[in-house]
């Protein structure tokens, strides 16, 4: 019985010294952390990547419009390209065609300018896409209050 009373304490003293299994115990308490932290770098990059995406289907779709003959491109041709290159549906595409005489804006392109009048024709697209990120639901409802961000693609250019 005394042996063991004596004992004891320097089972305790040697557990307290002894620093086997630390790294276990530090590495349960920092994983988390990091996988939490992988998880918002690796949505940030693909969010981010999402953002190129649309990015560059509105660009492509101006380049289009750009290389084609004014008469026979259509709004809902466009509009559809747009679509198309961004992987979306048509109703997520916003389509502006418009032209200024001397300055003006005029959204009826078929009217022509007066022959002394300076005429410019404009395009505009603009593409919403969603993402929806891995840790979702861990954002703030202001920024994604369904769990989704949005991205948006726009480009403009002067065709005439």
């Amino acid at each position: 019985m005394m042996l063991r009373c004596i004992s004891q304490p320097i089972l305790l003293r040697q557990l307290s010294a002894s620093q086997t299994g630390t790294s276990v115990v530090e590495a349960a308490i920092l994983l988390p952390g990091f996988v939490m932290l992988f998880a918002m770098l690796f949505d940030l990059s693909a969010g981010f990547a999402q953002k190129l995406r649309v990015q560059q289907a509105a660009v492509r779709t101006v380049e289009y419009a750009l290389n084609s003959d004014l008469e026979t491109v259509t709004p809902l041709l466009l509009t559809a390209e747009a679509a198309n290159n961004a992987k979306v549906p048509m109703s997520q595409v916003t389509l502006n065609i418009w032209q200024e005489c001397n300055g003006v804006k005029s959204t009826d392109i078929t009217v022509p300018c007066a022959d002394a009048e300076q005429t410019a024709r404009w395009l505009s697209i603009s593409i919403s896409s969603s993402y929806t990120p891995v840790l979702g639901r861990l954002l703030p409802t202001t920024l994604a209050p369904d769990g989704t961000i949005t991205v948006v693609g726009q480009s403009q250019a002067r065709l005439q």
